[in-house]
């Protein structure tokens, strides 16, 4: 109890005393680069964004501007140290279960003790009011019933609306307080995708095959666009011409934007896996999975040349219900499902391999490499971590409704889309209640 009263005052301490620490002593020289830096325990060991955190050790100097301190690979701010003491304050998200490392100069020692982090989330509607009907407007008085999402670098929601006398693309802008539509009479536009280099948007029509839709925000209109079926280099067959793109299977209702490559993929209902020149809009099979429909494309961003791919229950040979990927630079021989057999549906978290989804629709990875996912029938948002654990964001598995709150209160209605901000926010396309949610994930 004692050794926790201390610590509290020399929080009291840090705020005030470190902060206004004079050139002098700042650059006062106590870390010795000859001896190691010994690290004991901190406090607290658990907590969110932002808490604050003592650090005990010895050797760790004065001056904050020589010191790096990591939870996991995220790092935090160093407010003050002073010898054996250092005064921290917590990213945001390292990941739950954090080792806590020091650099001082070229020496480094990570704690043996490790920090808990605790997410919260909350859930708030930015737009819609439970009407089908699209209506601009501001963000009290608009309509929208969205189905698919995407977010740019600064900060615009972009949604695809279909159906009830709306097929058309709109932005959202929270700063401006404006819901606006951009293109409409779209012919069933689907899952949209932005290319962060360009900030253009691309998005696949249902049919023809060829169909596709452009958006330049330079430009400012949305143009119909056509593939170019052509020959893959290695001589087998265009988009078209194998079974899997004709009849049925010419349906194709999602794009991903591969920062690898610089192409454009989608995945038609036949199985076939497509590269698009986004110049030229060559495009060209470069593999054919089962059929059945994929509403969620997304590429990893700490692996950007690998797709993952959201499998509706529909999709044959055992992949129904499931999350895939491929590796578009080795296509033949990279494509595998990853989570557990479930073609039936259901809901389980847990190791990827072994977790469950119902019909899950769009997917979208956060800058950190967490893979957010839409589980429409589960009425949930589920996310899977860069360490490969599925969790539950926000929802009640099996259970609808529409409810703003925390994560245990929050409820949603077939969640079709989402999207994520460069701050790590989260946009839902709350289908059956006609609104968009937000998350706000620490």
């Amino acid at each position: 109890m004692k050794n926790i009263y201390c610590l509290i005052l020399f929080m009291f301490f840090c705020t005030g005393a470190f902060i206004s620490c004079t050139e002098e002593s700042k650059n006062e020289v106590i870390y010795d680069p000859s001896q190691p830096v010994r690290l004991i325990s901190f406090y607290p060991d658990s907590g969110r964004i932002s808490e604050k955190i003592i650090l005990l050790g010895q050797n760790f100097g004065r001056d904050p501007e020589l010191v790096s301190v990591y939870f996991n690979n995220k790092q935090a701010k160093v407010v003050g140290v002073d010898g054996d003491m250092m005064y921290v304050v917590c990213p945001r998200m390292p990941g739950d279960t954090c080792t806590v490392s020091v650099k001082i100069g070229n020496d480094s020692a990570v704690y043996t003790q490790k920090f808990r982090y605790r997410v919260s989330v909350s859930v708030s509607t930015v737009t819609g009011n439970g009407k089908n009907e699209y209506l601009n407007g501001d963000l009290s008085s608009a309509q929208i019933r969205a189905r698919y999402l995407a977010v740019d670098l600064e900060g615009n929601v972009y949604a695809i609306q279909r159906s009830d006398g709306t097929d058309g693309l709109i932005r959202v802008n929270e700063m401006k307080n404006s819901v606006d539509l951009l293109g409409s009479n779209l012919s069933a536009p689907n899952a949209l995708c932005i290319d962060m280099q360009t900030g253009v948007i691309t998005f696949p029509g249902d049919s023809p095959q060829q169909l596709f839709f452009r958006y330049d925000p330079v430009e400012g209109i949305v143009r119909t666009k056509n593939l170019v079926l052509v020959t893959a280099p290695d001589g087998t067959g265009a988009p078209g011409t194998t079974t899997g793109s004709s009849g049925d299977g010419r349906y194709k209702h999602a794009m991903a934007a591969c920062p690898w490559d610089g192409y454009v993929y989608t995945r038609f209902r036949g199985g076939d896996i497509v590269r698009i020149d986004p110049v030229t809009f060559e495009s060209y099979t470069i593999y054919t999975t089962a059929f059945g429909d994929s509403y969620g494309l997304a590429f990893d961003p700490k692996n950007p040349s690998v797709l993952y791919i959201a499998m509706l229950g529909e999709v044959r040979d055992g992949y129904g219900n499931s999350i895939c990927s491929i590796d578009v630079s080795d296509p033949t021989h990279s494509f595998k499902m990853l989570s557990a057999p479930a073609t039936s549906g259901g809901f389980r978290d847990g190791k990827l391999e072994n977790a469950q989804f119902r019909n899950p629709c769009q997917i979208y990875f956060d800058p950190d490499g967490f893979l957010y996912i839409a589980d429409r029938d589960n009425h949930c948002i589920r996310r899977v971590t860069p360490d490969k654990v599925v969790e539950t964001v926000v929802g009640i598995p099996g259970t609808s409704g529409y409810k703003d709150g925390s994560k245990d209160e929050a409820l949603f209605k077939a969640p079709w889309g989402l999207g994520v901000s460069q701050d790590g926010t989260v946009y839902v396309a709350d289908y059956d209640n006609a609104r968009i949610r937000k998350l706000a994930i620490e």
